[in-house]
């Protein structure tokens, strides 16, 4: 088990977009399930197995360790029919609440950006290069987009930023 983790851990250090986008459509995905979820634990079905199932296979991809082990235990009573436990329950229902903090935390650490002090000359290069991604509708990281909006803030009337986060935010990033 070890292995494979250290394996995900190292795909993902050579990508940290790729991991961040992942794990936002993970929260994004499962964070509104948490409740019904760990309810329907209580009185389960095929669905549910399935739900537990699905969830274990992705949680351990994302090397999301607490979880993938709390789902594991629960997918095990399900093929076993064994009855699962008020604390088993609790701990998946604690388990999962905790990923998904770990995981807004983690986005709004990375959203967090240092301001810079750059020249007007320099401010209209970095306009003129994310003029060039709108453009041709290249992916922008979200580090990127704030990066820019911060760069620009001083230099580019309020609604124009407006504008082009509004722009920024309709491109369709999963196509």
């Amino acid at each position: 088990m070890q292995d494979k983790k250290r394996e995900r851990e190292t795909i993902f250090e050579e990508d940290d977009l790729l991991y961040s986008k992942l794990l936002g459509d993970f929260y994004k995905a499962w964070s509104p399930q948490i409740e019904s979820l760990a309810n329907e634990l209580n009185s389960p079905n095929e669905q549910t197995h399935k739900t537990i199932h699905t969830l274990k296979g992705v949680s351990g991809n994302l090397a999301l360790e607490e979880l993938y082990e709390s789902c594991v235990l629960i997918d095990a009573a399900f093929k076993q029919k064994k009855q699962i436990t008020k604390e088993q329950v609790e701990n998946f229902k604690s388990t999962f609440s905790k990923t998904l903090q770990s995981i807004s935390l983690k986005a709004q650490k990375s959203l967090e950006v240092q301001p810079i002090n750059v020249d007007l000359k320099e401010a209209k290069g970095y306009y003129e290069e994310l003029m060039d991604y709108l453009d041709s509708y290249d992916l922008i990281s979200y580090e990127s987009q704030s990066k820019y909006m911060a760069v620009f803030k001083p230099y580019v009337p309020n609604d124009s930023l407006q504008r082009w986060q509004k722009a920024i935010e309709r491109l369709d990033y999963d196509s």
